[in-house]
């Protein structure tokens, strides 16, 4: 799973990248916790997801305050350097123990 900002991860299936907002359920027949994403948008390639949520931010951000085709132009700009900011900060956690023989 990749996290993102303002509570978006990207994660994938064998299928699709899933963009959305994680949450949790409990299944009513068995009583167990499901992890769920809200909001999920699914997309062939992990480029598409992060485009996805470049558009939902610049919304967001044009509909949280006032701006110029200048101003909005620089938003999406300050949007695009985080994300790819993101890709210079790696976060790797290994869950498992490799052994070579």
């Amino acid at each position: 799973m990749i996290e993102l900002w303002d509570n978006y991860v990207i994660d994938a299936d064998a299928f699709q990248f899933i963009l959305g907002k994680p949450s949790t359920s409990i299944d009513k027949r068995t009583g167990r916790v499901r992890g769920a994403l809200d909001g999920a948008t699914y997309h062939k390639t992990m480029g598409q997801a992060l485009l996805t949520f470049h558009g939902i931010q610049l919304r967001n951000g044009i509909e949280s305050e006032s701006h110029t085709l200048e101003s909005a132009i620089a938003l999406s700009k300050q949007i695009e350097e985080r994300i790819l900011g993101l890709a210079t900060e790696p976060k790797v956690i290994l869950t498992k123990e490799y052994t070579y023989t």
